[in-house]
């Protein structure tokens, strides 16, 4: 069934709870319209709320059990978040997960890659990461995780106001990963330095 409509649904849409009708082509929202047309394949889901699915941008856990999991609560997709390591067993645990990316899909909620939160964080904001290995962002280290994760790699959340973090920030959006604010003490200033690095 690659082609179908979910009829007489209450869906949940950016206006509001309105009754409608989706149609869902090769799993994905292809059409939101008032009723489905004559003749289509249809499931009659009465009156059953329908929503998009969520992302999480950060997930604990193995993406294997996180991916069967999460869809039970409506999480559709996800990033598999690591924290702060050493450089050595970070690098060995973003290789393994990065492996683990694409777990999912048809029997749970699917694994985009990974979120970093760290290591480039500022201990003095730590919560309830190690602040033992935080550090500040250094170029060498950012291209070796990227690299051991390949496309994997999709967010970092790093400390502005820490030294190299401009230029760390700026080669992350060249190489297509965003980053993130976080575990900082950054002024309105450095946020905004942050921001036009990319």
């Amino acid at each position: 069934m690659d082609d179908f409509w979910l009829t007489r649904g209450k869906l949940v849409t950016r206006r509001g709870i309105i009754g409608g009708a989706v149609r869902v082509a090769r799993g994905r929202i292809a059409a939101i319209r008032p009723r489905a047309p004559k003749g289509a394949r249809a499931i009659d889901v009465r009156g059953a709320y329908l929503a998009p699915g969520f992302i999480d941008l950060h997930v604990w856990g193995e993406p294997e059990v996180v991916a069967r999991e999460a869809v039970r609560h409506g999480t559709t997709a996800f990033l598999s978040a690591l924290g702060p390591e050493s450089p050595a067993r970070l690098l060995r645990d973003v290789e393994a997960r990065a492996r683990g990316a694409g777990a999912g899909g048809a029997e749970g909620a699917a694994c985009l890659g990974l979120h970093l939160e760290g290591p480039f964080l500022n201990p003095v904001r730590s919560g309830a990461l190690p602040k033992r290995w935080m550090r500040r962002p250094a170029l060498a280290e950012l291209r070796r995780l990227a690299r051991a994760g390949g496309r994997a790699v999709r967010l970092i959340t790093l400390a502005p106001e820490l030294r190299g973090a401009g230029e760390a920030i700026h080669w992350c959006a060249q190489h297509g990963i965003a980053v993130s604010l976080g575990h900082s003490e950054a002024t309105a200033a450095d946020a905004l330095r942050a921001i036009d690095a990319g």
